[in-house]
């Protein structure tokens, strides 16, 4: 310690105050970059207003990402089952998607919604090659959805109903990070069903 060096409780407490605030300000930046990244990054509530009605195939895989009966660009946007009567509509991430369908134990048949991913490149009975599951529609009866609700089995989410029919949804379970966007989009989908003729 030199001769000449003054300790000065007033300065101590300064820089003190300033090493605070200095932190206080790295942090605060931090929680605002945060924001801007989180609300840049994530997916604007995607437009589910009504688009024209197009009628499905009923092939084992139908796939909106090929040419339809219609000059209209945008009819991938609404999924139309005839057979049970229901609709469901897409928002932008859905762009692409296909429904394969596959018998499943006390449904009358389940509807599987996948979307274009290079992580699934083996086919499968629920997602062709190149797609990806997201999630599947189950279609049952009132009566068997009676017998099979209480059991609280894998039954899925009952969101719908429609004359003699109940509809249950559920996500899958292993997704890659591409689609976590469209996972978190699933509840929006089904909170469009509709009931068609």
């Amino acid at each position: 310690m030199e001769l000449n060096e003054i300790h000065n409780p007033s300065e101590h407490a300064s820089v003190s105050l300033k090493v605070v605030l200095l932190v206080f300000s790295l942090v605060l930046i931090g929680i605002l970059g945060y924001l801007v990244w989180d609300a840049n990054n994530t997916p604007e509530t995607a437009d589910y207003n009504p688009q024209p009605v197009v009628e499905k195939k009923s092939a084992n895989t139908e796939s909106n990402n090929q040419a339809k009966e219609t000059s209209n660009a945008e009819t991938w946007r609404t999924y139309i089952n005839s057979k049970y009567g229901f609709s469901l509509k897409f928002g932008d991430l859905w762009k692409g998607y296909e429904v394969k369908t596959s018998e499943t134990t006390g449904a009358l048949t389940t509807y599987y919604f996948n979307l274009p991913s290079p992580h699934k490149t083996t086919e499968t009975t629920v997602n062709s090659a190149n797609y990806e599951s997201i999630f599947a529609v189950s279609v049952y009866t009132s009566e068997e959805w009676k017998k099979i609700e209480p059991d609280g089995g894998p039954i899925g989410t009952k969101f719908g109903e429609s004359g003699n029919y109940v509809f249950a949804y559920s996500s899958s379970q292993d997704w890659s990070d591409e689609m976590q966007a469209a996972h978190d989009d699933i509840k929006n989908v089904v909170a469009t069903f509709a009931v068609v003729q």
